[in-house]
C-alpha cells in the first residue's frame, strides 16, 4: 500500500451510487488487499461489509473484482465470519451459469 491510499475514502467509494466508481474502487482494493496494514484499516472502516454487499448485488467486472478481493482477504485469514449460505449460493449460481454459457 502506498502512503497516498486514503482507505476511508476508498471504502466510501465502494458504496457509491455510480457503478463506475464502485468498479474502480474495488479494482484498487483487489490490488492492495494482501497488505496486512491495509486490511486492518479496511475492515475497521467497514470495507468488509461493503465488499460483501457488492458480492451479493454487483455484476460484471465489479462482481469479479469483488470476488477477487474477498478471495485475497480469505488468503490472509480475514473475512471468514462474513461467509453466509446466501453468498455461497450466489457465487455457485454465477459459476454454474458461466459454465453453461461456455459449454455452448
Amino acid at each position: 500500500m502506498d502512503d497516498k491510499t486514503n482507505i476511508p475514502e476508498l471504502v466510501e467509494r465502494l458504496g457509491s451510487e455510480e457503478d463506475a466508481v464502485r468498479k474502480m474502487a474495488v479494482f484498487k482494493v483487489q490490488s492492495i488487499v494482501g497488505d496486512p496494514s491495509f486490511v486492518e484499516i479496511f475492515i475497521l472502516e467497514g470495507g468488509l461489509a461493503r465488499l460483501k454487499y457488492l458480492i451479493m448485488n454487483a455484476n460484471g467486472n465489479t462482481l469479479a473484482y469483488s470476488l477477487a478481493s474477498f478471495s485475497r482477504l480469505l488468503e490472509v485469514d480475514k473475512g471468514w465470519e462474513c461467509i453466509e449460505p446466501e453468498m455461497i449460493q450466489r457465487v455457485r449460481c454465477r459459476s454454474l451459469a458461466r459454465l453453461c454459457v461456455c459449454a455452448r
